[in-house]
């Protein structure tokens, strides 16, 4: 019985430490100012003029060919046990684009050796696109869905 109370007490104070970290980053980006690395600035600007409502439903190479530029690495992330919540595309140190999947098709989004063919991935819908620098939240992240 007491290990479960200590289960329950942890599992609410990281949904609560979540909660806090992700108004935190919309207040600092918010308030401050974000400095982009050379590096990033063609992209950076590529991304804030792109329209990724138009990519919605569409396949998620559709939008990975538009922004023209190929990812250093991807990253899936869970939110659930071995369950794919959303592919993270990583493009320097500081830039990231999220790509969230509602329904999968062609992918099976639950592997408990946390391995997913991006192959696959790239085939599915986007349901949302959020566009990440330096931690913060630039285009396309809900408050609801904020990851």
């Amino acid at each position: 019985m007491k290990q479960s109370k200590h289960l329950m007490v942890f599992l609410v104070s990281l949904m609560l430490f979540s909660s806090i970290n992700c108004q935190a980053q919309k207040l600092n980006h918010q308030t401050k100012k974000i400095v982009i690395d050379n590096k990033d600035s063609a992209l950076y600007n590529k991304l804030l003029k792109m329209d990724f409502s138009k990519y919605k439903g569409k396949a998620v190479s559709n939008f990975l060919n538009a922004v023209g530029i190929n990812y250093v690495k991807y990253l899936g992330h869970t939110k659930r046990p071995g369950y794919l919540n959303y592919m993270s595309f990583i493009y320097s140190d500081s830039l990231s684009i999220e790509i969230t999947v509602k329904e999968y098709k062609y992918l099976k989004p639950l592997n408990y050796d946390y391995k997913w063919s991006i192959e696959e991935f790239r085939k599915e819908k986007s349901y949302m696109i959020c566009f990440k620098y330096a931690g913060a939240c630039i285009k396309g992240c809900n408050e609801e869905d904020c990851n």
